[in-house]
């Protein structure tokens, strides 16, 4: 039986890196991975922003109403909890409507801006503009004027002309970030008066909190402040916005907690550690948060054998578990280089040992970007 549970560990660990490094199957019945929108839609799925129908199909095709989007947004953005203040008392939602407090919080943070006759129109379809207006609301940006606008617009699209004169600088603002999504076959038209189908929300909304991480408005900006640490300083490490870039090659250390050696372990053996210290940036921002534990696997091994080579010992790790129970991919590698005496040297068979408590270092194999706001793994 041991035996047996220790041959399955390699197993269960190769589907746990499988689940955090690639596409979910599809989610949705009617959703093939050939889709336009298919990713976006499957990772908002994931963080519970967009929901599917009780026959597991997502209608992509479908519209969207005014109300439905204000709740995805907040959601999105990680607001769904945050105190309700400065009130506007939409005529047509009363407090007792089910998305009175989506639409409060939508505009505490400026999401939304205030209508002229004092209505939300709730239950209206949003169209594609109202939906571009939002993402633009949630960001800093420069300022563009109209006349640059239009050029802007008229030079990617054909029905420039009607953009409704509201929309027009958003709208430039919106193309130049590149926030602005188009059907596939359909790039030449903003549509800007259309109603927004299911899956352009979902890639608008992706669109949002990517660009939220690197410039939030004011308001946004006043929650979603970098965390702030002490901990050992990745000098290589990069901040760009609300995130975080530790590149590729930079050093990282971790405490094994396995006990591993050239001359019994085997190859797909399974190892756990922890990271021992907070990482933060050189500017203090936390990146990994002490106690994450990293998993992996010893990829490569030779034997001591004395008068002919030294053990060797290569990690690889291949996971990490974060604080928040994030589990992402976290590719690194060890491999030891153990210093020798002038003895060793000579009469050479060094054994290589790791014991559990052991400080290792790893060398990133690829780089990892981090919302300094929640520590939370991007990629």
């Amino acid at each position: 039986m041991k035996n047996l549970f220790k041959s399955f560990i390699p197993v269960a660990l190769a589907v746990i890196i499988s689940a955090s490094t690639a596409s979910a199957d599809p989610t949705f019945s009617d959703l093939p991975e050939t889709h336009w929108a298919y990713t976006q839609i499957n990772e908002l799925a994931k963080e519970g922003i967009v929901v599917g129908y009780p026959d597991k199909t997502f209608k992509p095709d479908e519209k969207i109403t005014r109300a439905e989007y204000a709740a995805m947004a907040v959601k999105a953005l990680k607001q769904q909890d945050a105190d309700i203040t400065d009130i506007i008392n939409f005529s047509d939602v009363p407090k007792e409507n089910w998305a009175w407090e989506s639409i409060q919080r939508a505009v505490r943070f400026d999401l939304i801006d205030e209508t002229d006759d004092n209505k939300f129109r709730p239950n209206d379809a949003v169209t594609r503009a109202e939906a571009i207006e939002l993402v633009i609301n949630s960001l800093t940006t420069n300022d563009i004027t109209l006349e640059d606008a239009k050029s802007i617009l008229e030079k990617k699209y054909i029905d420039a002309n009607t953009i409704p004169e509201w929309f027009i600088i958003k709208a430039g603002k919106a193309e130049k970030l590149g926030v602005i999504i188009s059907i596939p076959g359909k790039e030449a038209n903003l549509y800007a008066t259309n109603p927004a189908t299911r899956a352009e929300v979902a890639a608008f909304l992706q669109k949002m909190i990517e660009q939220v991480k690197l410039a939030p408005n004011d308001k946004l900006a006043e929650v979603l402040k970098p965390i702030k640490a002490e901990g050992i300083v990745l000098e290589d490490a990069k901040v760009k916005g609300n995130v975080g870039i530790i590149p590729a090659g930079t050093t990282l250390p971790i405490v094994i907690e396995d006990d591993l050696n050239s001359q019994s372990s085997m190859i797909s053996d399974v190892f756990e550690a922890k990271i021992p210290k907070n990482l933060i940036t050189p500017e203090s921002y936390l990146l990994i948060q002490e106690g994450a534990t990293v998993k992996g696997l010893l990829i490569d091994k030779k034997k001591a054998i004395i008068l002919i080579r030294n053990g060797k010992l290569v990690l690889n790790t291949k996971v990490i578990t974060t604080a928040n129970d994030q589990t992402a991919a976290f590719y690194g590698v060890t491999e030891t280089n153990p210093k020798l005496s002038i003895w060793r040297k000579i009469f050479k068979g060094l054994k290589v040992k790791y014991t559990n408590g052991e400080v290792l270092s790893i060398k990133l194999l690829k780089p990892l970007k981090i919302d300094l706001t929640n520590s939370w793994i991007i990629e």
